[in-house]
Formats: structure tokens, C-alpha cells, sequence
């Protein structure tokens, strides 16, 4: 398995992509650059395969790269991608009010429509946020009420099958940033998800829980603030969650009934499972600034910015994280690879 964590060089210019094996340590592999555009969006599950999009003359074009082998293939697209998820042999691509796959079984792999939103049409919404569980898959778009999310089931060897559609929660004058799906059973579990907002001038982010049973949203009111059988907990500037100052929240992962935020300068906060607008959390200091935190092959991994740069797993014994291996890195990243 892989992990892959990317940055913007601000001296070339250009994105650099950092593979990484997984396994009793962690391999570092050579750096990829690539240009950026400003535009480009990029997708990678863990697997040998991660992809990005590109502007070609006007029109639009996803990159498939390969890690081991350095190759590329190009695909031309219709509508400028919004998110990816790469999935075994395939990549589901949302793209304005559409869900596309390509099938990288190919010789010559092409793009096809699977799923088609019609009240998404025009209204410059798109799918831009994937939250996976297994074979379990939710695409998200993440501004604007209504907030439409479309449940889907990935099977091998072909395009995700349709399976729900739904309208989120409504969040005032803010945009969802993050989702991570937790499964308890085939189509019952809890979508976690993180918004930044602002409310009277103040900056903040919210973190909510929303239940789903038999793949319907167990929700009765649309409002995400207000919402009685949603969970919340959220910061602004003039209320903190934990530290002195208002930093933002980079990243989202559940661990073992464990909700883990990246929050920058302040460390990795662990909140339990079931939080209230009223629950701290514990702190996590990992060395330098928590920029991201991803849970793959069953363990927690940070990444770490700052005065040090560096790739952290974490072990956990109930809400104490312990530093297991600390693979330092030659530059600084930003981010993760989903």
C-alpha cells in the first residue's frame, strides 16, 4: 500500500508528489514534479496509480501516473474535474453535475458518464468531495443549499453502481472541506464531515456527524446547526476548541471510534466518537505542525511541517497517541493524497 503527499513549490512553480510504501517502515521514493495551473485536482487510493487534471487548449485532461514505473497516460475529458477517487482498475471523477468513470482495463482508456444530477445543472455545484468505506462510496457537493450527496456502491472490474440520493444538512455561509464515511453494517453508518464558515465576521469551523440507516440520512431538519439527530462541535476565532490562537483545521480522519482533525499549530485533537458542542479534546503534540492526518493499512499517519518536516505513525491506548516511527523528510508537503 501506498501514501502519497504532495506540495506546491513555489519556486518552480509546479506541484511535487512524494510516494511512499507502507510496511514495516516507511519507504520514501523519488519526488514526481508536475506543472500546476492553479486549477488541476488530484486523486489517488492508496494503490499504484494516483491521477491529476490538466488544461489543454481550453479543454480539460486527466494525467494517470504510475508510480513504479514513472508512466503516463492522458485522457480527455468534457468538463473540468472536480474531485477523483482512483478505485482498483478505474477513476470515478466528479465533474460539475456529473459522475464519470474510466476504465484503466482499456487499451485506450476514455471517459463515460455513469451518473447525471439534473437540479445541479448550471448552478456551478459540483461533486467535489468523495468519503469511502469499502465498497461503499459518497460523492459530495459542498456549497450552496441544498447540499446534494449521492450514495454509490464500487464493484470490481466495472463503474460504481447508483444507489441513494440525498440532501444534506444546510450550513450558513460556509463550504464543506472534508467527509470521511464510517460503516457499521452493509448501508448503516455515520458521514463526517467539516465546513468552514463565517458567521458575522467570524472565521470557524464545524465538525458534524450524520447518521445513515439503510442509506437514507437519519436527519429531520435541514439545518446542520439546528439539526437534533446530527452531532456538532465547532470553533471560531473567539471560541477555541483547545490552544491560545485560531489555526486552521487541515484534515480529517476517524481511527477505532476515535475523530482525529489536523489543526496546524496547535497538534492533532482526538475527539470520541460521541462529541457535543460542549467536548475538548485531547491534544496530540507532534512535533512541529499537524498539517494532515490519514488512517491507511489500519494506522494513523501525520503529517508534520514546521520546524521539522516528516511522515509520524501514531499507536494508540485509549485516548494517548504513541509515536511508533518518524520517517523525516527532505522537504515540506501539504497534504495527503486521497
Amino acid at each position: 500500500m501506498m501514501l502519497l503527499i504532495r506540495c506546491k513549490r513555489k519556486e518552480s512553480r509546479g506541484n511535487a508528489v512524494l510516494p511512499l510504501r507502507i510496511g514495516a517502515t516507511l519507504e520514501v521514493l523519488p519526488e514526481v514534479r508536475v506543472p500546476a495551473t492553479g486549477e488541476e485536482q488530484v486523486g489517488h487510493g492508496g494503490g499504484a496509480v494516483w491521477v491529476r487534471s490538466e488544461s489543454f487548449r481550453r479543454d480539460w485532461q486527466v494525467v494517470v501516473h504510475d508510480i513504479f514505473t514513472g508512466g503516463t497516460r492522458i485522457v480527455a475529458v468534457p468538463l473540468r474535474p472536480a474531485q477523483f477517487h482512483v478505485h482498483e482498475d478505474g477513476v470515478i471523477v466528479g465533474a460539475e453535475a456529473t459522475i464519470g468513470w474510466i476504465d484503466l482495463r482499456e487499451a485506450r482508456p476514455a471517459w463515460r458518464q455513469i451518473h447525471h444530477k439534473e437540479e445541479m445543472f448550471g448552478s456551478r455545484k459540483a461533486y467535489d468531495l468523495f468519503a469511502r468505506a469499502g465498497d461503499w462510496l459518497v460523492a459530495i457537493d459542498d456549497i450552496v443549499w441544498p447540499i446534494y450527496a449521492d450514495s454509490f456502491t464500487l464493484v470490481a472490474g466495472g463503474p460504481p453502481i447508483h444507489g441513494a440520493a440525498w440532501s444534506l444538512p444546510a450550513h450558513a455561509n460556509g463550504t464543506f472541506l472534508y467527509a470521511t464515511l464510517v460503516r457499521a453494517a452493509d448501508r448503516d453508518g455515520v458521514l463526517f464531515l467539516v465546513d468552514k464558515f463565517v458567521t458575522h465576521g467570524v472565521l470557524g469551523h464545524r465538525l458534524t456527524a450524520v447518521p445513515i440507516r439503510r442509506n437514507k440520512l437519519s436527519t429531520s431538519d435541514a439545518d446542520i446547526s439546528t439539526c437534533r439527530e446530527t452531532l456538532n462541535a465547532f470553533e471560531g476565532t473567539q471560541r477555541l476548541l483547545a490552544g491560545a490562537d485560531f489555526t486552521p483545521w487541515r484534515g480529517l480522519a476517524v481511527h477505532e471510534r476515535r475523530v482525529l482533525l489536523a489543526a496546524e499549530g496547535r497538534g492533532l485533537f482526538v475527539l470520541p466518537y460521541a462529541f457535543n458542542r460542549e467536548t475538548r479534546p485531547v491534544v496530540v503534540d507532534v512535533g512541529g505542525e499537524c498539517r494532515d492526518v490519514m488512517v491507511a493499512d489500519g494506522r494513523t499517519w501525520v503529517l508534520v511541517g514546521g520546524t521539522e518536516n516528516a511522515v509520524v505513525e501514531l499507536r494508540w491506548a485509549g485516548d494517548a497517541a504513541h509515536e511508533v516511527a518518524r520517517t523525516r523528510l527532505r522537504w515540506g508537503y501539504d497534504q495527503f493524497m486521497r
